[in-house]
């Protein structure tokens, strides 16, 4: 909510013409809007006549709100693509692999990921929940999933993968494949509770021969 404030403030902000010694008639107009009293532009904002303690309060708020805005401009990592697309036929049991389709990863942030390096690392999970975390079991597969430094709005597609390797020593069972995006957390985010997928798999006995 405090960046969603900030936002509107930076919209208003943005349009205010001259410096805060010369606020115009729009800057005046956002100070009514916050409560302040009717000032006719050009009215001294320094101080004598034309502005109040009061005024002057409410002008440091804005400029505070800004100032959050600015802050909360960060990435955003997500996978828009939907649940992972997971294709289990003959191979679903422990030793046994996995093939993976691909996928999309988006930066839906205010600002590039700004990764220490220029790029950050994904991963694939085996979890016995849908929440996805560097907890659970990494698995490993043929593709390299890291990816570079995106600016906002930027998408990058990931090719998934042929071959994810279930560990042999994994018992059969319902689980959850999952991506985690940004698994060691090198970009700073708005929001890091948003950067999993996963789907439900069943990994099954080897049958017997």
């Amino acid at each position: 909510m405090l960046c969603g404030l900030g936002s509107v403030a930076q919209a208003l902000w943005l349009r205010l013409p001259g410096s805060i010694s010369g606020l115009g008639s729009l800057a005046w107009a956002l100070l009514r809007v916050l409560g302040g009293r009717s000032l006719a532009p050009g009215a001294n904002v320094r101080g004598g006549s034309g502005v109040s303690p009061l005024m002057t309060t409410r002008l440091v708020t804005v400029l505070s709100v800004l100032a959050l805005t600015m802050a909360c401009r960060n990435a955003d990592l997500v996978v828009v693509s939907g649940p992972p697309k997971v294709d289990l036929a003959e191979t679903g049991v422990p030793g046994g692999s996995m093939r993976l389709g691909p996928w999309i990863l988006r930066n839906q942030g205010t600002a590039s990921t700004a990764a220490a390096g220029g790029w950050f690392s994904n991963g694939y999970y085996l979890s016995t929940d849908p929440v996805i975390t560097t907890e659970d079991r990494q698995l490993r597969g043929l593709t390299d999933t890291d990816t570079a430094d995106l600016a906002p709005g930027q998408s990058y597609t990931v090719a998934g993968d042929q071959e994810i390797v279930i560990p042999e020593d994994v018992k059969p069972g319902t689980y959850y494949f999952g991506i985690l995006v940004d698994r060691s957390n090198r970009v700073q985010e708005l929001d890091e509770t948003n950067n999993a997928v996963s789907v439900r798999i069943g990994i099954v006995k080897e049958p017997e021969e």
